[in-house]
């Protein structure tokens, strides 16, 4: 029975117990006398901005003679630069092992490849290794409120992108699939001349039901809905039938 050095580098909640496995390895290669094996990472899906990936490895010795873990550590590496470094110093005997068993949170949305590896001590100085498996996933972002996930074909007309960075794929085809990258998209609403359009957040500060085009009166007076002739072009937008009934107006000197 072999013997583990355990490190528990980030107590998992509860969702660690209900996320989805995204990568599972069992013997993933050895260097030197450092075999890796159970290479996991798990994640609720999809993957945001944001969410917590955990991840776990085991590395063991199965060598005859000592090693000694130099600074670098037994570490997690990420395509985004990051590096997660455990067990720095540790003198690992035959037969042990190294658990890892940690999580940490995506900054950025795209394509991300997670590898573990390990530096070792030598008569030459440290040396540090990337095992040759790895795990690739897509992380996006999340559109924010009033705001869509669509692709750009589906966004056609009077719709502004908030970013580049991608919020879901849509898929397609049987044989060979086809991903296509979906955006945040929010609508913009053309207002009659002299207007303003109102976002829903700006609209529910000045008192109305949903977003409208405004008209800013002079000399200091309160802000008022446009007149009756373009009450109509409103009415018909929002879906109302009479005066008021399709938005709420904020008037008043």
């Amino acid at each position: 029975m072999r013997v583990e050095l355990v490190l528990i580098a980030m107590l998992l909640s509860m969702s660690a117990v209900t996320a989805s496995t995204i990568c599972e390895q069992g013997e993933s290669g050895t260097w030197g006398y450092l075999k890796l094996s159970d290479f996991t990472v798990s994640a609720d899906k999809p993957v945001r901005v944001g969410d917590t990936v955990y991840y776990s490895f085991y590395v063991e010795n199965v060598g005859s003679e000592p090693v000694k873990v130099g600074k670098g550590g037994v570490f997690l590496k990420t395509s985004a630069g990051d590096v997660f470094s455990f067990y720095n110093g540790v003198n690992l005997d035959p037969g042990k092992g190294l658990q890892v068993k940690s999580s940490f949170k995506p900054a950025n949305s795209g394509e991300l490849e997670v590898y573990p590896g390990v530096c070792v001590l030598t008569g030459k100085g440290e040396i540090c290794h990337e095992y040759d498996t790895s795990c690739t996933f897509d992380v996006f972002i999340e559109c924010p409120e009033n705001w869509s996930c669509m692709t750009a074909e589906q966004a056609s007309g009077n719709y502004v992108r908030l970013s580049d960075e991608v919020c879901g794929y849509q898929i397609s085809g049987l044989a060979a699939l086809t991903k296509t990258p979906m955006y945040c998209y929010r609508e913009v609403v053309e207002c009659p001349e002299g207007t303003e359009y109102l976002t829903p957040e700006e609209a529910e500060k000045n008192g109305m039901d949903q977003p409208v085009c405004f008209a800013a009166m002079k000399k200091g007076r309160k802000n008022t809905a446009i007149q009756e002739e373009s009450q109509i072009w409103l009415l018909a937008m929002f879906g109302g039938t009479t005066p008021h009934q399709g938005f709420t107006l904020n008037s008043g000197l």
